[in-house]
C-alpha cells in the first residue's frame, strides 16, 4: 500500500496518517470510503468533517504533488531567492530538480537581484539593478519591477496595465524582451492609433503566492493608477499559499493579513511554532485559502472601478488534470473576475522537451513564451473592457 500511494507523488503527511488505519481495513472498506468521500467533492469545506476533507484531498490532490513542493521550496526559491536561507539545503534527493537545472542557476549567487522583505512577500526584485543571475539577465526600474522605466504620472491617450504573477510572468530564464508580457504589450502598441499608447506594469516576481502577488501590488505600486489589471495563473495556485502560509504564520506573519485572516477563522486553524503542524493542518483547506485570495483580490480591484481578468496558463509538463482546472477556473468564475480565460491546453501537442529552459524545468523557454503570448493576445482581445479602452482616451474611467 505504501509504495502504491508514494509511487503516485501522494505526499508523505496523508500516507502517516492513512496507511495504518487503511491496513487495518479491508479493500472493499477502502474502496467505499473512497466513494463517499469523493460524493462530498461539491460539499464546501467547512461543512466536512477533518477526516473526509484530508482523504479528498488525497483523492484531488491540491495541485501541486510533493516533487512540486520540493521545487518550489528548495529548487528555486528558498534556496535561489530568499538570501537569508543556506546553500546547504540544495542536497541532491529524489524529490528535487534534476542537478542540470540547479547548477544553472546557483551562479553569481552574491548578485542576486532580490531583497527580504518582513511580510508575507517575504522577498521582492531589487530596484535598478542590472545583472545576470539564474541563468539570464535581469533589469528593474526604480519600483523593482523587472521592466522599463514609466513615468510617474500616466501620459496623456495612455492605457496603464497591471501585471500580477510569479515566475513565468516575470520571465525565468529568458530574458525580458522574451517574456509573453512584453510581446503582449508590443502587440497592443503596434495596434493603438491617434497617438495613444499601452503601458503593461510587470509586477511578477518568482516565487509569490496567488496572496504574495496581491500584496507586492498594493506594496510596490506608489498609489499610482490603472486601468486594468490582469491576474497571471497557473496550475500551481491551489496549495501555494497554504504551504507558504505554514512557514509564515510561525514568524507571526499572514494570520491578521485581510487575505487570510477570514478564510483562517472559518477554518479554525490555530497557528503553532511548528512549520510541519501548520502544512499539515493547512494543505487540506488549499482550495478554500486559494478562494479567499482570489475574492479579495477582485473585492479591491472593484473598489478601485479597477476591472480584473484571470489568465490560466500551463507550466511545462506540469499540469492539474482536467476536473482540476475545472474547478480552478469555477474558483475564478465565483470569486467575481471580469473575465476568466483558461489557456491551460497552450502547450498540447507540443513536445515539451522544447519548451522548457532546461531539462525537467517546468518554465517555458522562448519558444513557451511565444506560443503563451500569442494565445493570450488572442483571448484578452475579446476583453470588452480592454477594448472600450483602446478605442477611448486610454484614461482611468
Amino acid at each position: 500500500m505504501h509504495n502504491i500511494l508514494s509511487s503516485k507523488g501522494f505526499p508523505r503527511r496523508f500516507l502517516s496518517l492513512n496507511v495504518t488505519r487503511f491496513q487495518a481495513i479491508g479493500g472493499i472498506q477502502i474502496v467505499l470510503f473512497s466513494l463517499v468521500a469523493t460524493s462530498f467533492s461539491a460539499i464546501p469545506e467547512p461543512l466536512l468533517p477533518t477526516e473526509v476533507i484530508r482523504f479528498r484531498e488525497v483523492l484531488k490532490r491540491t495541485g501541486l504533488n510533493r516533487a512540486d513542493y520540493e521545487t518550489n521550496e528548495r529548487g528555486y526559491y528558498e534556496a535561489l531567492l530568499e538570501t537569508n536561507r543556506s546553500l546547504g539545503s540544495l542536497a541532491q534527493t529524489p524529490n528535487e530538480p534534476p542537478s542540470e537545472v540547479m547548477n544553472m542557476h546557483l551562479a553569481e549567487v552574491a548578485t542576486r537581484p532580490v531583497m527580504n522583505t518582513n511580510d508575507i512577500r517575504e522577498y521582492v526584485l531589487k530596484p535598478s539593478v542590472a545583472t545576470f543571475a539564474y541563468g539570464t539577465r535581469w533589469e528593474t526600474n526604480s519600483l523593482g519591477l523587472r521592466d522599463r522605466e514609466y513615468p510617474k504620472d500616466k501620459p496623456d491617450n495612455t492605457l496603464r496595465i497591471a501585471l500580477l504573477g510569479d515566475s513565468i510572468a516575470c520571465g525565468w530564464g529568458v530574458t525580458r524582451a522574451e517574456r509573453f508580457e512584453e510581446l503582449w504589450e508590443t502587440q497592443l502598441n503596434q495596434e493603438t492609433g491617434d497617438g495613444q499608447s499601452v503601458e503593461v506594469w510587470n509586477f511578477s516576481v518568482p516565487g509569490h503566492s496567488p496572496g504574495a502577488r496581491w500584496k507586492h501590488f498594493e506594496t510596490a505600486r506608489k498609489d499610482t493608477e490603472f486601468d486594468l489589471m490582469v491576474y497571471e495563473a497557473t496550475t500551481s495556485d491551489p496549495g501555494w499559499d497554504a504551504h507558504r502560509l505554514a512557514y509564515l504564520l510561525t514568524k507571526g506573519l499572514g494570520s491578521d493579513d485581510p487575505l487570510y485572516a477570514e478564510t483562517l477563522k472559518k477554518t479554525g486553524v490555530q497557528a503553532t511554532a511548528s512549520r510541519t503542524e501548520n502544512r499539515d493542518a493547512l494543505l487540506p483547506w488549499s482550495w478554500t485559502i486559494v478562494e479567499g485570495v482570489y475574492q479579495h483580490i477582485v473585492e479591491s480591484c472593484h473598489k478601485r472601478s479597477l476591472p480584473v481578468a484571470f489568465v490560466l496558463i500551463p507550466r511545462v509538463g506540469a499540469n492539474l488534470s482536467k476536473a482540476e482546472k475545472r474547478a480552478l477556473l469555477a474558483k475564478a468564475h465565483s470569486s467575481g473576475f471580469d473575465l476568466v480565460v483558461d489557456l491551460s491546453d497552450v502547450y498540447d501537442g507540443q513536445n515539451q522537451d522544447e519548451l522548457a529552459i532546461a531539462p525537467g524545468d517546468y518554465h517555458p523557454n522562448v519558444l513557451g513564451h511565444q506560443l503563451i503570448a500569442k494565445s493570450w493576445a488572442d483571448q484578452l482581445a475579446q476583453w470588452p473592457e480592454l477594448q472600450s479602452r483602446l478605442k477611448s482616451s486610454g484614461k482611468a474611467p
